[in-house]
């Protein structure tokens, strides 16, 4: 007759705060199995008594059954000498020296959510959560995931929540934030000045009806402050425009269900999906025109709507008593990280917001919004922050400690562990003091809670980036090697990495954006790279030219405009003059003729910022990228088919560079021939499309490699995307796009680390 055996049986990945113990508990009891689970910081342990074809069962299960929420990444099982155990028990955790990972927040459930609309203990009550669902990421401390470990250990459970937390049954068992009004956290309104006004419900039905009257109320969510208006008062908007210093970038709204949205935005059934999913993303959406249910003023000379659904019982409540969408926008000033302290927020958003709808649990982690979009049923990441992050991203090579400090703007930064690459959440633009300290606050945890001690660190190779400063600071005081890394080799880097391109491929660049130092010195961003990890080739690239005014020209499009004109020695038409005063005029002539303050720049976003301001944008540029979308929206009403030549010269450096002065000179015969601007913008883009495939063709013939990867900024144009990927493709080659990271310089950390890891394996510091 068979006899008992005992299983050790040990899983990494994210098991913890995903009802993973309560899960493996249920099943043991289905197979009649004795022993434990325990979490340990290095995953779930489970040891395990029974025969042996009934624990492989068990053990298949566990794989094919697992939480929603779970991802496993390995299973080790061994057998041990047999201990003889009478049941199966839930053991408490331990420490040691390995690490697991962490499930970021997750959404409301719908479980929870009609727990909070029907008569009960947790009617109306805005922390309500269980072990599918609410925080996760923004109340860890430390690992293992237990209440003592997260910013809710200073809330006892009641005797209620106790019993649910103890009942195997109960869909609470073990779910470490599980509250109730008798003993969770508290909401609270108060003024601008922090004078409390109402709490609890009451809080809420005056904030709602402070909403409804025009204010701007700021209300702290998941992973810090965010700030609300009604979406379809212009003048709320307007106001919340002027007091947050953000007078043109769109401004994200949630909605209450996708039969709202579709009242204001085109809405498909893989985008809705991405909306209700657990990680509940900002949607960039198609928006409609002339919708009253929306101010005009949420996103203009803009194409798309950022939109999400409802993703805590807060949210859910605020919206419904509302009955409207409401905007919902990060809260900080511009350039500043999210607020998530009380004090912090009354100090920093007292001048936004006209009321505060906080509560007295602690974020332990600032967490923005991610914003996403799907383009031909694909997602893709604008940033990557709320209900994706800290998830790493797998790469196919092992790696060394490493910390690699990103960008200066949209930074990230990444940690590695064997082949596993942390990519933190969106952080901001470095240079400033809370967002330079916000770096280091996140990767201090990102350390402890992963137990990485980085041996190498590596930045980017412009000097005067913040992150860059920061890496060298730190390289200095841990006197640690310090590796900078080309900005679009660390794109073209970052989308290998994340398809899992190995060690030995050889692939073709294109790293399209708005600025990075290259290696000759001026600024790149209209690249065609070949190479891999450990270097790369220059093959083709935009003509350099000058920009009038360096970094300034980046803010005034219509100077950038008249500096590109000067340079090719292209005479303007009398309308485009006039966007300039005479004397800026003749302060660019001057900078151009005598190369004063005037880089050269083969930048792909400066050229459209250029062409933009010939089509007649005339802002100032106020938010990232600004000139450029303007620019698609316009090709966006277009269908024209037709593109301005193409012509190659080749330089010293044996680099095709693509002529920009013939392309300059067909924009504006266009324009004297009074074609609509939407054809224009249309032509342009359909121009930089066969750029990018006859330079991948040229490409190919030198090296013979189909493998295309995309990387930059401009990427960020779903127009642009769609069209080359299609053009690539037809034409043979295999495509390769972020879809995990953003395509912007969010993704660029990863970049760095894998060309350091690859450069470590090969010893070429």
């Amino acid at each position: 007759m068979a006899k008992d055996i005992r299983w050790e049986i040990t899983i990494n990945g994210i098991v913890q705060g995903v009802g993973f113990r309560p899960f493996i508990y249920k099943l043991a009891h289905r197979y009649l199995l004795r022993g434990f689970v325990i979490n340990s910081s290095d995953g779930v342990r489970i040891e395990t008594e029974g025969r042996e074809n009934v624990l492989a069962d068990f053990l298949k299960a566990i794989i094919n059954e697992k939480p929603q929420q779970a991802v496993i990444i390995s299973v080790k099982s061994k057998e041990l000498p047999y201990a003889g155990y009478h049941s199966f028990f839930i053991r408490n955790s331990r420490h040691n020296e390995g690490f697991s990972l962490i499930a970021p927040d997750i959404a409301v459930c719908s479980e929870c959510r009609n727990e909070i609309t029907t008569s009960g203990r947790r009617h109306n009550y805005v922390f309500t959560n269980c072990t599918n669902c609410g925080p996760r990421f923004t109340i860890i401390e430390d690992m293992p995931y237990d209440r003592a470990n997260t910013t809710m250990r200073n809330f006892t459970m009641c005797e209620d929540c106790r019993t649910e937390y103890e009942n195997p049954q109960d869909r609470r068992f073990h779910a470490q934030p599980i509250a109730c009004p008798k003993c969770g956290p508290q909401l609270f309104l108060t003024d601008k000045n922090g004078q409390e006004l109402a709490t609890k419900e009451e809080a809420l039905k005056q904030a709602t009806t402070a909403l409804k009257e025009g204010k701007i109320v700021a209300v702290k969510g998941l992973g810090g402050f965010l700030l609300a208006c009604d979406a379809a008062n212009e003048q709320a908007v307007a106001t919340l425009r002027i007091r947050k210093k953000r007078p043109h970038k769109p401004l994200a709204v949630m909605a209450r269900s996708g039969a709202e949205i579709i009242r204001f935005c085109s809405l498909s059934n893989v985008e809705l999906s991405l909306l209700l999913s657990p990680s509940a993303p900002i949607v960039l959406l198609n928006k409609k025109e002339c919708s009253i249910d929306i101010a005009t003023n949420i996103a203009p000379d803009n194409a798309y709507i950022g939109v999400m659904l409802p993703y805590t019982p807060l949210h859910y409540l605020l919206i419904e008593q509302a009955d409207a969408p409401l905007v919902m926008t990060s809260g900080n000033l511009s350039e500043e990280p999210i607020c998530i302290d009380n004090q912090q927020a009354l100090e920093r958003l007292g001048s936004i917001a006209d009321f505060f709808l906080m509560h007295n649990r602690s974020i332990a982690c600032g967490y923005d919004d991610s914003v996403a979009y799907v383009e031909n049923g694909q997602t893709f990441m604008v940033r990557r922050a709320r209900g994706y992050a800290p998830y790493p991203i797998k790469t196919a090579f092992k790696m060394p400690p490493i910390a690699a400090f990103g960008s200066n703007d949209k930074n990230t930064f990444t940690l590695t562990k064997d082949n596993l690459a942390f990519v933190s959440a969106h952080i901001g633009d470095m240079g400033y003091i809370l967002t330079d300290n916000n770096f280091d606050n996140i990767m201090a945890l990102y350390q402890r809670l992963f137990k990485i001690t980085p041996q190498i660190l590596v930045a980017d190779k412009h000097i005067s980036y913040g992150s860059t400063i920061k890496a060298k600071e730190k390289a200095e005081e841990l006197k640690l090697p310090a590796i900078y890394v080309q900005h679009h080799h660390a794109h073209m880097a970052a989308c290998m990495a994340e398809n899992s391109l190995d060690i030995y491929e050889q692939v073709i660049g294109l790293s399209f954006d708005g600025t990075g130092i290259g290696d000759d010195g001026h600024i790149w961003g209209g690249e065609v790279l070949l190479g891999g990890y450990q270097k790369i080739k220059q093959i083709a690239s935009l003509q350099y030219l000058p920009l009038a005014s360096g970094d300034g020209a980046v803010l005034y499009p219509a100077r950038l405009a008249y500096g590109y004109l000067k340079a090719c020695g292209i005479e303007a038409a009398p309308s485009i003059l006039d966007k300039l005063s005479s004397e800026e005029k003749d302060v660019i002539t001057v900078q151009i003729t005598k190369n004063i303050n005037t880089p050269l720049s083969s930048s792909l976003g400066r050229l459209f910022d250029a062409v933009a301001a010939l089509l007649n944008f005339n802002e100032p540029i106020t938010y990232d990228a600004q000139a450029a979308i303007a620019l698609e929206d316009m090709a966006l009403k277009s269908q024209d088919q037709l593109s301005y030549g193409i012509k190659f010269n080749k330089d010293e450096s044996d680099v095709e560079r693509l002529d920009i002065k013939s392309i300059l000179e067909d924009v504006l015969a266009d324009i004297n021939r009074h074609i609509n601007i939407h054809d224009i913008a249309r032509r342009l883009h359909n121009t930089v499309c066969s750029y990018a495939l006859q330079a991948s063709i040229i490409a190919r013939n030198q090296s013979g490699t189909k493998k295309v990867c995309l990387s930059g900024g401009v990427f960020a144009n779903r127009l642009l995307l769609k069209e080359i990927i299609a053009a690539l493709s037809k034409a043979g080659f295999e495509v390769y796009t972020h879809q995990s990271l953003p395509f912007n310089d969010g993704c660029l950390s990863l970049g760095q680390a894998a060309v350091a890891a690859v450069k470590w394996q090969k010893g070429d510091f």
